[in-house]
């Protein structure tokens, strides 16, 4: 029975991670409403932002995934219990913003790319969404990672 609880609630959480996605890009393209073009709207790149989250949630989950499998785990603190999901996750945060800033100017060149009418405001709107993806990302690896430690026990 408690297997059963763990997995449901483990499941609840990916689902939420994963339906934070498209919140988390439309709070990219906020940063982009602060200097809107009148012929292309921020609305405009939701797809890429959606893009640049979903990047950052695959980095997020890879990365987490990897370091909680790499690092030993103590029971000895907080620190040390959570270390590979700490260290994963700063990780990922700075491969997963990095990514969302290149990716952004790389969109900039487009037709929808108009949208974004300063380089400064496309990096922050591109980093934006892909940190909230690495967060979600780093929430599903660790829930996953946990729920596959559950069964192998």
């Amino acid at each position: 029975m408690n297997r059963i609880t763990n997995t449901l609630l483990s499941l609840a959480i990916v689902g939420a991670c994963l339906a934070s996605i498209p919140v988390a890009a439309r709070v990219g393209l906020l940063i982009l409403s602060t200097a809107p073009n009148p012929r292309h709207p921020p609305g405009d790149l939701l797809g890429e932002a959606v893009g640049w989250t979903i990047v950052g949630t695959i980095v997020g989950v890879v990365v987490v995934i990897i370091a909680e499998s790499a690092i030993f785990q103590e029971r000895q603190g907080i620190y040390q219990s959570h270390k590979g999901v700490i260290l994963g996750t700063v990780a990922a945060l700075a491969l997963g913003t990095m990514l969302g800033m290149v990716l952004a100017i790389i969109e900039m060149d487009s037709v929808d790319g108009q949208a974004i009418t300063s380089t400064g405001l496309g990096v922050i709107s591109g980093a934006v969404a892909s940190g909230l993806g690495v967060l979600a990302g780093a929430g599903v690896g660790t829930t996953l990672r946990r729920l596959v430690n559950l069964f192998s026990a």
